[in-house]
């Protein structure tokens, strides 16, 4: 019986040093495939977030000429209250009704704008200290606008 020394101390080694190289390879690729993904879907947030905030910033500018022009007589107890000028009614805070041309009006279910869509309410200004969110007494209310993207 003959044995080989020289052979023996290497024997088996290409397998298991070829296997760890593919798992390291595996790994690298699985690393940058996922950091890249990740990205991708950051900056996919950040543009549905840029685009939210002008489209809420459009329906700020939409409110303000409405409230500057048309509006601009209506005081502002009855722009909380709505054109019905009624409480807990569905027009409460809504630049819907008061003669406004339709195209001009901003009803509940916003307006549609490119890709999006913004939405604006009226509410009455917390420091007010009334606790009534309908009834004004410092002559102040908020402009809340939402901006929201189809993605």
């Amino acid at each position: 019986m003959r044995t080989d020394t020289g052979r023996s101390a290497r024997a088996g080694f290409a397998l298991p040093l070829a296997l760890f190289g593919l798992i390291v390879v595996t790994v690298l690729v699985n690393g940058i495939w996922s950091t890249a993904r990740v990205n991708g879907m950051a900056a996919k947030n950040r543009e549905d977030a840029t685009q939210a905030l002008s489209l809420a910033e459009s329906g700020v500018d939409h409110a303000l000429s409405l409230l500057r022009g048309p509006l601009r007589d209506t005081t502002v107890g009855r722009l909380l209250l709505g054109a019905d000028g009624l409480e807990g009614t569905e027009d409460d805070g809504l630049l819907v009704g008061y003669e406004l041309p339709e195209g001009d009006a901003i009803a509940d279910t916003g307006v549609v704008l490119g890709r999006g869509r913004y939405k604006v309410s009226l509410v009455d200004d917390p420091a007010d200290g009334d606790g009534d969110p309908l009834t004004d007494s410092n002559l102040r209310v908020l402009v809340r606008c939402t901006g929201r993207t189809r993605s």
